[in-house]
């Protein structure tokens, strides 16, 4: 296959290259290293006994092992589940009763913390740890293939190219109904988002991109992690959290970067804090993930002297929409960017609405998802004669270009991460005394922060602390709610 990431990947010009450098560590790795690392975890995986069709859970802290996971895991026909590293057990509880987890990849402090909701998985056969310790707490029965990463010694092991129509992927999103979804992509999905970035970005051998965003959703899995790879690139990675943004731009001579608006609005805020030596204007900065406001943009253009390019997709679609660097029109999502894919508006009748007014943006065709796992109940909110119901609610303009106007369903997305605010309030409704609960989003100095309304009865006998406990108990970071606010009621219930 001429669109084949993992042939692209492999190409010889490419071995000397280097394909990650970890700006905070001060480690470079090669093409060829990675190569090494990617028949390392296929050598372990398949002493372990994973095979085709086999759902294995993916959560590790580094690109690297990002790539080698994945595309080991394509050799061998199983289907990657890739997960954050703040997942909680209730939440992992939950993925594990929509699809037969069988192995689990990652770091020794996430198995530790999910080891007992790992090991009530009940089609779970064996876990691997990327790192060297074991600890007693953790250990056999249920692991006997901690080391097995550690025995590889060198070993060739032959990469299988994947079927283009083999699933590889399960990725989980969420759709205001509070539960989880599954997402199956196969293969050539991922070939040809691939193969659509280029003629729009044209990456050459040695290109650096700044590379930001986590690798599990998919916004940051292709664009910040495949397609770069595919064409002989190499990733400056540095924490986002604690590094100075527009400092390793300068020092790395970057060319291009991937953001979403929480890091648009940080990138303003250290230029202007910073003198700047370094002509911005010839870079590419790329957004998604959310939605870029037309004033976000105009403060971004206005440091940099350059507008970031607004795209659009969906863990069930991949990329579909962008605007391009040689048409890039502000508030608008673009146009459709790969072959084989339809995208419309359309009214609650499945009628497509006219110029100018709002409707549902809805997609179909090659890489779009045609069911959901584990959602078979909300097919009909989901689904309308083949067309997936995006959630998002949009217009088109004259010249045929997407514009984002808001969602029909409640979530949203905070740092390119799905929450929805159904699951928020269903958790807390547990707790005795909650009538009911609204969350909403606040956006305060361009970050969304989560807003939790409880109106309890006078039966309610918990605080904010014990509401903000339970929620970071139970749910990932980026879904606890910053503010908690409690209304008590003024009359006496009936009895």
């Amino acid at each position: 296959m001429n669109n084949c990431l993992i042939t692209k990947f492999l190409n010889k010009k490419f071995k000397g290259l280097n394909a990650f450098r970890y700006v905070d560590q001060d480690v470079s790795i090669t093409y060829a290293d990675t190569l090494a690392r990617c028949e390392q975890y296929h050598y372990a995986l398949r002493k372990m006994g994973v095979s085709k069709g086999d759902y294995v859970v993916l959560s590790v802290s580094y690109e690297h092992d990002w790539f080698a996971g994945i595309v080991a895991l394509a050799s061998l026909g199983a289907i990657v589940v890739p997960l954050n590293n703040g997942i909680t057990k209730f939440e992992l509880g939950r993925l594990s009763k929509k699809i037969p987890i069988r192995y689990c990849i990652s770091s020794f402090d996430f198995i530790s913390k999910n080891h007992q909701s790992l090991i009530q998985t009940n089609d779970l056969e064996g876990i691997l740890s990327i790192d060297e310790r074991i600890e007693d707490e953790v250990s056999a029965p249920l692991l006997p293939f901690l080391n097995y990463l550690n025995q590889w010694e060198g070993k060739r092991e032959k990469i299988k190219l994947p079927k283009p129509n083999q699933i590889i992927s399960c990725h989980f999103t969420y759709k205001g109904f509070g539960v989880p979804l599954g997402v199956h992509h196969t293969y050539d999905d991922f070939c040809e988002s691939v193969k659509s970035c280029q003629p729009i970005f044209n990456f050459k051998v040695g290109h650096r991109l700044l590379t930001l965003l986590p690798c599990y959703p998919v916004f940051g899995l292709v664009t910040n992690l495949l397609y770069p790879l595919a064409y002989g690139c190499e990733l400056i990675i540095q924490d986002k959290r604690v590094s100075n943004i527009l400092k390793a731009i300068e020092n790395y001579q970057i060319d291009h970067v991937n953001i979403v608006p929480a890091l648009a609005e940080k990138m303003i805020f250290e230029g202007m804090r910073a003198r700047r030596n370094f002509d911005y204007s010839k870079m590419c900065f790329v957004s998604g993930g959310s939605h870029l406001s037309s004033e976000l943009y105009d403060r971004f253009k206005h440091a940099f002297n350059i507008a970031p390019v607004q795209g659009y997709g969906l863990t069930e679609t991949l990329p579909v929409l962008t605007n391009t660097p040689d048409s890039n029109v502000k508030g608008v999502l673009g146009k459709v960017m790969r072959p084989g894919v339809n995208v419309r508006v359309l009214d609650k009748h499945g009628n497509d609405v006219p110029t100018g007014k709002a409707g549902e943006i809805c997609i179909k065709g090659q890489g779009v998802i045609k069911e959901y796992v584990g959602g078979e109940q909300y097919r009909d909110f989901l689904f309308r004669n083949g067309w997936l119901r995006t959630g998002d609610l949009g217009t088109i303009d004259s010249d045929e270009n997407i514009i984002f106007l808001g969602r029909r369903l409640p979530f949203t997305k905070i740092l390119a991460n799905m929450v929805d605010f159904r699951e928020i309030e269903d958790l807390v409704r547990e707790v005795v005394g909650v009538k009911t609960s609204k969350s909403y989003i606040v956006v305060d100095r361009g970050r969304k922060k989560i807003f939790l309304s409880l109106f309890v009865s006078r039966d309610f006998h918990s605080n904010k602390d014990e509401i903000l406990s339970l929620c970071k108990e139970r749910l990932s970071p980026y879904k606890v709610p910053s503010v908690v606010k409690i209304f008590k009621s003024s009359y006496r219930e009936s009895i």
